[in-house]
């Protein structure tokens, strides 16, 4: 029943995502765009069973930090960003070597570049490259970066990034 409560929560995210994902195509500049309405009803389900995970098995801790990551995804995807930042935030307290924390902190980043924390997010993302320094290794981090360097209008520094990446 745990398992299946998870695997349920899972299946309707990637269910939500892969209408949001359509929509996404037309916006490659955005790190996010508001989701079809069939979406967030899938989103729902999957921030649903997630919260049924944490809450029905509190003494079996299996599948909680994913429960949490996959919590702060959809809401980061429902564009949701303080309720994403704090369940991201609450797999990092309360499973502080959890495998999942690197995708958490690339989130985490995406995160508070779109709730406008600039500096929080970079602050984040430099976190990340340093614990994880293979999150960079397609550039993630670097493309993140970027977008905050141009969302504060520093096409030099953006340029600088771009040019060491190339």
């Amino acid at each position: 029943a745990y398992f299946n409560t998870y695997y349920n929560a899972e299946t309707a995210f990637r269910e939500g995502q892969e209408s949001h994902l359509k929509i996404m195509q037309n916006y490659p500049d955005s790190l996010v765009v508001t989701p079809p309405a069939d979406a967030v009803s899938k989103y729902d389900r999957a921030i649903e069973k997630t919260l049924k995970v944490m809450e029905t098995f509190p003494k079996a801790k299996k599948w909680h930090d994913d429960a949490l990551l996959l919590m702060g995804k959809t809401h980061f995807y429902k564009k949701e960003m303080s309720k994403a930042i704090r369940r991201l935030r609450q797999l990092e307290q309360k499973f502080p070597v959890s495998p999942l924390l690197p995708e958490a902190y690339l989130y985490l980043g995406k995160a508070y570049i779109e709730d406008g924390n600039l500096d929080k997010a970079e602050d984040i993302l430099m976190q990340a490259g340093k614990r994880w320094p293979h999150l960079d290794d397609d550039r993630q981090i670097t493309l993140l970066l970027i977008d905050i360097a141009i969302r504060r209008n520093g096409k030099s520094q953006a340029i600088a990034l771009l040019d060491e990446t190339a």
